[in-house]
C-alpha cells in the first residue's frame, strides 16, 4: 500500500465528536504546528548547505509540488497508518481541493478508500478507490516510482473486481511507459 502524509488546516475533519479521535486529532494537530513550523525553516537547503530535498525519505515517490506540502501530507499519512481512515480521507480530500495536481494526495486518497473498503467490506468504497487510482493517470509530473506502484495496486484491484480486461489495460499503459520495467511485463 501506498502512504502519504498530509496535514490540513481544515480542522472540521480533525473534530470527531467524542472518542479518542478528538483527542488524538488535537495531539496531532499540536504536533502538526511543530512540524509546519519546522518545514518553513528547511524548505530546500538547511543552514549546512546541504540539500533537504534530495535527503528527504520519500524523495522517490514525491515531486515538487507534493515535495512543499509534505508535512501535510505525512498527518494524513499517519491517520491513515493508525486506522483513521475516514479522518485520513477527509485530510486527503481537503489537500487535493487546495492542490488537485498532487500524486501522493490523488494515491492517499485512494489508499484511504481502499482501507474503507475491506473495513466495511464496501464495493462501492472499492470503486471510489479505483476510480481515484485512475485518476493518478491524468495526473502530470508524476514520479516514476509512484507510478509504477499504483498503476499496479489499480490493476490489481481491477483484477479483484472481476475486471480483467481493464486490468490488462491498465498494465498495458505501464508496460508502454516503462518497457523496461520486468515486474509489470511478468503481470501481463
Amino acid at each position: 500500500m501506498i502512504a502519504t502524509d498530509f496535514h490540513t488546516d481544515d480542522t472540521s475533519c480533525q473534530k470527531s465528536p467524542g472518542g479518542p479521535y478528538s483527542q488524538q486529532a488535537n495531539e496531532l494537530h499540536g504536533a502538526s504546528e511543530t512540524k509546519k513550523e519546522t518545514t518553513r525553516n528547511t524548505d530546500e537547503d538547511d543552514s549546512s548547505g546541504k540539500n533537504v530535498r534530495g535527503s528527504y525519505h520519500k524523495s522517490a515517490i514525491t515531486n515538487d509540488g507534493d515535495f512543499k506540502i509534505r508535512a501535510q501530507l505525512h498527518e494524513a499519512d499517519d491517520l491513515l497508518k493508525e486506522g483513521f481512515y475516514i479522518e485520513a480521507r477527509y485530510m486527503f480530500d481537503s489537500i487535493l481541493r487546495k492542490h488537485p495536481q498532487s500524486p501522493l494526495a490523488t494515491v492517499g486518497l485512494a489508499a484511504a478508500f481502499n482501507k474503507l473498503a475491506h473495513k466495511e467490506k464496501s464495493p462501492v468504497l472499492l470503486d471510489k478507490s479505483i476510480e481515484m487510482f485512475k485518476q493518478l493517470l491524468t495526473v502530470p509530473d508524476v514520479p516514476d516510482e509512484l507510478m509504477i506502484t499504483a498503476g499496479s495496486k489499480l490493476a490489481e484491484l481491477q483484477a479483484f473486481r472481476g475486471r480483467t480486461v481493464e486490468a490488462l489495460k491498465s498494465l498495458s499503459t505501464l508496460a508502454d511507459k516503462y518497457p523496461e520495467n520486468v515486474k509489470i511485463l511478468r503481470r501481463l
